[in-house]
């Protein structure tokens, strides 16, 4: 999930590491810089953590990957909305998997199938769970991450 506040955005580890392994995008350096690392040491601990981006073209290019959701879109979906999405989402996906088995696919075409798959399944597992089990959580980690970057701003401030 992505969440957009305050000219920043955040994004979940999870996130970055699906990003960083079936991306099929140029990421920007400074994402590298700032998120390789905890994406690819990701675990069960850290995969809801979010790792904060503040410059214009880490924004930028976070608002137009569609496969991360934004989580204030996903809980403003009315529930025919989602039940499209959900509806729309499940033929991608069979779609994905009958042209992967198509006679006369090479490996490269499948890896990319592959890739697709698993961004489409990527999207529809984190829209249910920004509309039903963890928004508070998300909204609350958001939180206490601006709080720390607050306090080490005053803390520098005084050093």
């Amino acid at each position: 999930m992505k969440v957009f506040r305050d000219d920043k955005v955040y994004v979940q580890i999870k996130d970055l590491n699906l990003l960083f392994n079936v991306g099929g995008v140029s990421i920007p350096h400074s994402v590298f810089k700032k998120s390789l690392k905890k994406a690819l040491d990701m675990n069960d601990k850290t995969k809801d953590e979010f790792v904060e981006f503040d410059e214009p073209i880490e924004i930028f290019f976070f608002r137009n990957i569609s496969y991360i959701i934004d989580l204030d879109e996903a809980k403003e979906m009315s529930r025919a909305d989602f039940d499209a999405f959900v509806l729309s989402s499940n033929k991608k996906l069979r779609s994905i998997v009958d042209k992967a088995k198509a006679p006369g696919v090479g490996p490269f075409q499948k890896l990319s199938y592959s890739n697709k798959y698993k961004r489409e399944y990527h999207k529809v597992v984190s829209v249910k769970e920004a509309r039903y089990s963890k928004t508070k959580k998300v909204e609350a980690k958001i939180k206490r991450k601006e709080q720390k970057n607050f306090l080490k701003s005053l803390l520098k401030r005084r050093g």
